[in-house]
């Protein structure tokens, strides 16, 4: 008996490097970690292709939400509440994005869209303003994808009311 194909998620983040006026720098990592007071949640994915068990994604506890089945296969999970907390007037000066992923069929990758809410707020409406594409790993890896040129980014843009991910998993899709 053979190994399921499978996309396997442990963890997703946003990394956000901003410096106020006076130019001090402060770096915020809060990913999918329910741990933390201001942890994300996986919620509102109406409309979308879930990963089984997409709450796995937030935290890094080598349990994994998972894309997998017969190609191809689309998976998609909407995220949110991140609880940055960018001050008015800061400047943004870094955006990565880090996921911590195998996948355990060539060819088969993830990506991870950054966006805002759409009207209504789920996975097919909502806005995409960067995209982190992470290619195939055969074994677990942690890696950060920059996304700062994709968008001048704005403080506002990390308001939990404003901030969207999608997870998405391609299986046998080019």
């Amino acid at each position: 008996m053979g190994v399921t194909p499978t996309i396997q998620v442990d963890y997703v983040a946003i990394e956000v490097t901003h410096a106020a006026p006076s130019g001090q720098i402060f770096v915020d990592e809060i990913g999918l970690d329910p741990i933390d007071e201001n942890a994300p949640t996986a919620n509102n994915s109406t409309d979308c292709s879930a990963w089984s068990n997409p709450s796995n994604a937030e935290t890094s506890n080598n349990k994994y939400a998972q894309c997998s089945g017969s190609q191809p296969t689309f998976c998609n999970t909407m995220y949110d509440t991140f609880g940055f907390n960018v001050p008015n007037g800061n400047v943004i000066s870094k955006v990565r994005v880090k996921l911590e992923h195998l996948e355990n069929t060539p060819g088969d990758f993830a990506e991870v869209s950054v966006g805002h809410p759409g009207s209504p707020d789920t996975c097919g409406n909502m806005v995409v303003d960067a995209t982190a594409t992470f290619p195939n790993r055969p074994s677990e890896t942690s890696e950060y994808v920059d996304i700062t040129s994709q968008k001048s980014w704005v403080p506002s843009d990390f308001d939990n009311a404003n901030l969207r991910i999608l997870l998405n998993g391609y299986r046998g899709i080019l």
